[in-house]
């Protein structure tokens, strides 16, 4: 994808889960498996410590905390298909 979308759907995530707001994301896997999920960004109480050893901002991943499985995802923003939150659907 161009490296417009990217950023597009990077300020669409940024603008969906600000304030800790829940959002749905569907997307395509590294696996090429299609995954939904409800998540939200900024959850730091179930960190156990350290820091990524990498930026994921720059490959194109959004960390975020996946609410159905309790844990911390990456958002592959490239393959991104549809985003909603609220009553705003965006589809890609």
């Amino acid at each position: 994808m161009k490296n417009n979308t990217i950023e597009k759907v990077y300020q669409l995530l940024q603008e969906a889960g600000a304030g800790g707001k829940i959002f749905s994301v569907t997307f395509t896997k590294k696996d090429g498996s299609s995954r939904a999920m409800n998540c939200r960004t900024g959850v730091k109480k179930h960190l156990t410590g350290g820091m990524l050893k990498y930026d994921p901002i720059s490959r194109g991943l959004l960390p975020v905390y996946d609410l159905k499985k309790a844990a911390y995802r990456m958002i592959n923003m490239q393959t991104v298909k549809r985003i909603q939150y609220g009553a705003k659907v965006v589809n890609f």
